[in-house]
This record gives C-alpha cells, structure tokens and sequence, in this order.
C-alpha cells in the first residue's frame, strides 16, 4: 500500500506523466496504447450521442433561420423562416440573466445548524461572565456562521465578477444557447498560467460523454473537444506541459499554416501504477495523429481512501458543471430544448405563412 500510494503522489506532483513515461524502456508504446484508446473510447460515446447529435445541429439552424433553396411549388417560391424558436430562447435568456447575476452579490451562502452561539458555563452549568464588564463569555458568539457566510459570500462573488473575468460573459452566451440545443457545460478549473480561476462556456456539441450515463460523476469518459493554434501549441511544448513531438499539419488546414489542430482531453480512468486498480487521470491527444502530449493526474492522494491493506477507492476530481434546461423523456444524458419542442409547431407556421404568400404571387 505504501509504495502504491507513492506512486500515486508522484503522479499527482508531475507536470506531464507521458514525459515520466517516455523514461521507460517501454513507454513509447505505453503511450500509444494510451492514444488508440482514447481515441475508442471517443468514438463510441460520439457514436452514442448520434440521434442527439442530428437534433442539435438542427435545431441551432432553426434558431439561425438558416434557409435551404427553396424551388417548389415554383421557382422562387416564399421561404419565410418565422424565428418562433429564436424568440423563446431570446426571452429565457432576458429572464434568466437578471434572475442570475441581480447585483454585485451574487453567491449566496446557506447557515446550516445552530447560529446563536455557544456560552461558557461554569462546573454548574450556568454560563460564565466576565467579571469586569458582566458580559456573558462565548465559546461562539451568536451570528458568528452568519458573519463567515457573509464573508464567504463576498468573496466569491468578487472571484466571479472582478477576478474571472470571461464569466459574465460566458454566462450570457450559455443561457442564450442553453434552450436551444437543451444543455451546456461549464469548465472550472486553477489556472497555473493566469494565477487564477477561470471558467470557460463549453458547447454541449463540444462534450463528448456517452448517452447512457446518468450524470457526469458516473461516466467513465468524458471527452472535451479542444482547438489550439500552431502558437498556443508551441508555448505549451516551451513550458513543458505538452510534450515536444511534431503534431504535423490539421487535416483540414487547407494550406492554411496557422488553422487550429484539434486535441481531444479526455478525463477517463487508467491503470498506470499497475496494481489491477485504475486511477483517474487527464489525457490529452492530438485528434489527427492518436499522439499522446500530456497526462495529469485527477484525483488528490489525501482524498484516496484504503482498508489499510489496499485501495479501496480514488475519487476523481470533476472540472465540468451540467446546465440542463428540460431532461430528455427517453433518460439519455443529453436534454432537450424549444429547437426539438417547438420544431413541429415552427415548420406549421412556416408553411402556412409560405403558402399564403405563394398563392397570392400565383394570384397576382
């Protein structure tokens, strides 16, 4: 057990365990078993999610009023896109943006248990007082919960709206987005580089899980679609937290040198201390190439619990929050929103608008 839960800590304080791993005779290979898995296991859970897929995709175009040819009865016939669905989520998010960010306070803090404090008593049971003033003594004054609350409160809130500064922001955009394709995510996580936290809106299009899970603590695999630029790369091969490998061209550059690549960092479970147990950790590949440029561990060593003998259980650190607007009837892991409830009802009305409009240009 002691030389497992060392292992695991010097997993934990590594920048980049794929470097640690090049160090080994086999480690090359170790790592490309790494990517080709990675790279399975995104494929399937995206594979899962197909139907969902489709839906969204259509229903952002709705929201869009992205209009196709349209040659039929006529040529040149009405295409009217009526924006039922662009309305709705114009107004969910006009009331829900005010409801969420209604000041400069916006964290809330909850007093759980007893807040009127404890008093010191004496050998008789009756409460001391300061032999000066008269006072009664306190071991907790009252309303001290309240006051660390307050505090607590502020503080966050301060980290939200000053420190963090793309999360009104994203805020917005999330709940513009949110009852269209029906949920979203939010990534929180420390920023060594900027010395802060940093929160960033994640599209759910973005956020490979596989549809069967329940929640997010469940899934084995959660995979985040990420675009870097040639620029950003090469800063993380100089600071060491991506390993130094030619990643090549994207695939669909198009002679464009400066096109992002895309990089899948997937939060999944390995055995890389090989005692029949897998831990959880971060790995991120090069989408093109299955190349493995970095692995961090994601769990605490402090938060691992064991029987004394043996691990018994890792927990994994989660970075991403579900916003869900109306939770899928069918008990998939993506919801729905107005773009699939209201797409029946829009395409009516856009017939009808059509072929009023179609029959009086006949007419004329």
């Amino acid at each position: 057990l002691a030389k497992t839960l060392a292992k695991l800590l010097a997993f934990e304080t590594s920048q980049n365990i794929a470097q640690d791993l090049l160090d080994r005779e086999d480690g090359e290979q170790k790592l490309n078993d790494i990517g080709s898995e990675v790279d399975r296991k995104y494929k399937i859970d995206k594979q899962s999610r197909a139907e969902w897929e489709k839906g969204s995709e259509r229903a952002m175009d709705i929201a869009l009023q992205v209009r196709e040819v349209k040659n039929y009865p006529f040529e040149g016939a009405a295409n009217i896109k009526y924006p039922l669905v662009t309305v709705a989520a114009l107004q969910f998010g006009a009331r829900a943006y005010p409801a969420i960010i209604d000041g400069t306070r916006i964290v809330k803090a909850q007093v759980v248990g007893n807040d009127s404090g404890v008093p010191i008593k004496d050998d008789n049971g009756d409460p001391k007082v300061d032999p000066l003033s008269q006072e009664p003594l306190w071991i907790k004054k009252p309303g001290e919960k309240r006051a660390k609350a307050d505090r607590v409160s502020r503080h966050m809130s301060y980290q939200l709206l000053t420190e963090m500064e793309e999360w009104e922001e994203d805020t917005d955009v999330l709940l513009h987005h949110l009852p269209i394709v029906g949920c979203a995510f939010r990534k929180v996580w420390r920023s060594e580089t900027l010395g802060r936290n940093k929160s960033e809106m994640v599209p759910a299009k973005h956020l490979v899980v596989n549809d069967k899970c329940r929640s997010l603590d469940e899934a084995p695999a959660v995979t985040h679609e990420i675009f870097l630029y040639p620029q950003d790369i090469e800063e993380r091969k100089l600071s060491g937290v991506f390993l130094d490998i030619d990643l090549g061209s994207p695939a669909e550059a198009d002679s464009d040198e400066d096109a992002p690549h895309m990089f899948l960092e997937q939060h999944r479970y390995i055995d890389l201390d090989e005692d029949g147990y897998k831990e959880p950790y971060i790995v991120t590949v090069h989408k093109d190439t299955c190349h493995v440029v970095r692995i961090v561990a994601n769990y605490s060593v402090d938060e691992i619990k064991d029987n004394g003998k043996k691990i018994v259980r890792i927990p994994k650190e989660q970075y991403f929050v579900k916003y869900s607007f109306i939770p899928d009837p069918k008990g998939g892991f993506y919801d729905i929103g107005f773009g699939r409830l209201l797409e029946s009802l829009g395409e009516t009305i856009d017939t009808t608008i059509n072929q009023m409009l179609d029959a009086g240009h006949l007419q004329n």
